[in-house]
């Protein structure tokens, strides 16, 4: 997470963005708050691993992150 979100900005070399959902006005937005996160995903020959690191201030915002991404 961060303390601020921009839905629309592209995708960088460095960062790729979630899609945006086909409505997304139906549907609960990322909310921001202060911390880092990253989904780091890991690839050994054949086995594929993803870790979500997450130092966020509440308990609930990466979960609530996760439910509004999750389906788009």
């Amino acid at each position: 997470m961060d303390n601020s979100i921009d839905a629309v900005m592209k995708n960088t070399e460095v960062a790729k963005r979630s899609p945006l959902c086909p409505n997304p006005f139906k549907r609960s937005q990322p909310i921001a708050e202060h911390g880092f996160s990253a989904l780091i995903r890991i690839r050994q020959g054949s086995h594929e691993g993803t870790v979500l690191f997450d130092t966020g201030m509440s308990r609930s915002g990466i979960l609530h992150n996760l439910d509004a991404l999750a389906g788009c």
